[in-house]
């Protein structure tokens, strides 16, 4: 109920569709809505639904659905947006006595960073001081170790025959080997895919104005929820058939499932359509 002892959209549908004995999943069929869309609605909490474009469409079929002014409630629904604009947002102010503590805590802090620097640097000349005839004589066994293998390194070898044959040739053909046949890869011969790869089915859409809609495909999985904007198309791919809910049915410019036209079953505007394609 509203200060002026008005109800609400949402309070309005509700009691005239307990007055007709319809329940809320009867309500969501016949609009094809979902039972948690027409709760919102009913509820007039209209930040679980989409923008207000659409919810205007909803109050407006679901009033005219039970026969009650469609335009009165879409209006009414449009003073609450302006109402919600209006009010002034609040901003908290840090009380006087807290910014006390400000200069104390920055005190502290800087003498706490003084204090680390201070003690820091005699422990650690302390370490390295210890530390340092060690690596020197690791630096100089290391440089011994290296001149004597490189020493090894640069003698001739006598102990090994040189290796000789009468045919070289054929010494060469017994390295290589013959030669192997490619591995099979994911391509066939001309570079085609096999059927195991085939790509997904895609569905593409056009709009002509602001839409929102919902997509699933075969497996259940949704594959896209949002808004499209006029000159703003939509490409996504998965299993067919998709189960699509379109919140402007005169939104939707196109509609195709890899690259074939398919048909809505209605053009109105502001009429929520759901359907199944292909």
């Amino acid at each position: 109920m509203s200060e002026e002892g008005r109800l609400l959209p949402g309070q309005r549908l509700r009691a005239e569709r307990e007055a007709r004995g319809i329940s809320q999943e009867d309500a969501a069929s016949r609009l094809n809505l979902t039972v948690t869309f027409i709760q919102a609605l009913e509820a007039d909490e209209y930040e679980r639904l989409p923008e207000a474009t659409f919810v205007r469409g909803y109050i407006r079929n679901y009033a005219r659905e039970l026969e009650l002014p469609a335009d009165e409630l879409v209006s009414s629904f449009s003073d609450i947006l302006e109402e919600q604009e209006d009010v002034p947002e609040t901003v908290e102010v840090m009380p006087s006595r807290s910014r006390r503590w400000i200069p104390v805590v920055s005190v502290a802090l800087v003498l706490a960073v003084v204090g680390a620097v201070l003690l820091w640097p005699q422990g650690d000349t302390a370490d390295q001081g210890e530390a340092a005839p060690a690596s020197a004589a690791e630096e100089t066994e290391s440089g011994a170790a290296q001149e004597g293998a490189q020493s090894q390194s640069s003698e001739p070898d006598s102990s090994e025959p040189e290796a000789s044959g009468p045919d070289e040739s054929g010494s060469n053909e017994a390295e290589s080997g013959p030669e192997r046949e490619p591995a099979p890869g994911a391509e066939g011969q001309n570079g085609e895919r096999p059927e195991s790869a085939e790509a997904a089915d895609r569905l593409e859409m056009t709009f002509s104005g602001d839409c929102w809609l919902e997509v699933h495909d075969a497996s259940g999985e949704v594959v896209f929820e949002g808004r499209r904007s006029p000159g703003v198309a939509l490409n996504v791919s998965g299993e067919a058939p998709f189960e699509l809910r379109i919140g402007d049915a005169s939104a939707v410019d196109s509609l195709s499932i890899n690259d074939e036209q398919q048909t809505m079953p209605s053009r109105a505007a502001g009429q929520v359509v759901r359907l199944s394609v292909p």
